[in-house]
């Protein structure tokens, strides 16, 4: 299948269920498992950052649209997009990052969940620190962030593990 067919169908399966399903999801009223994040994990890796930038910010402003939040998802997906390669250079060697075929299920668990829980955190951060938009929240943005990306992480690991190919 062409790479940008399944691109595209990747989002919109991710946009529908994360919009239909996991915005429906609420524990304690503010942790609420944002799996779409697979989105960025699951692009290309050896793609440029200029390339991953815009699809990135229309899957955002998708989500936007079909969820009211007025833009602060398509920041939040800039952002993660924008740092995913940084992220991936401080936890893979050169040798992982070159693969030819780049595949999550090649790498142990804990190498997983910090790429995970790395793009999470950032995603959550930004996305709280939008939403409040007030410096006098700071800890309740941290604290949710965290929290949120906690739940993000163990839904986005189990995601991959049932979705991508074995090694």
């Amino acid at each position: 299948m062409n790479n940008n067919i399944k691109i595209i169908l990747r989002a919109v399966i991710l946009i529908l269920s994360q919009v239909l399903i996991g915005n429906q999801m609420r524990i304690f009223d503010y942790i609420n498992p944002q799996w779409c994040i697979l989105f960025v994990l699951w692009y290309p890796i050896r793609t440029e950052k200029s390339t991953i930038l815009l699809p990135s910010f229309l899957f955002g402003l998708a989500l936007d649209f079909f969820g009211n939040s007025g833009g602060i998802n398509a920041a939040s997906f800039t952002l993660i997009a924008f740092l995913r390669l940084s992220i991936f250079k401080r936890l893979l060697s050169q040798n992982e990052l070159h693969m030819k075929a780049f595949k999550y299920n090649n790498y142990g668990t804990a190498t997983m969940i910090a790429m995970v829980f790395s793009l999470a955190f950032l995603h959550h951060l930004m996305l709280f620190s939008l939403s409040y938009f007030d410096v006098s929240f700071a800890w309740t943005i941290v604290w949710k962030s965290f929290v949120s990306s906690i739940f993000t992480t163990f839904v986005t690991v189990v995601f991959i593990s049932i979705f991508s190919p074995n090694k």
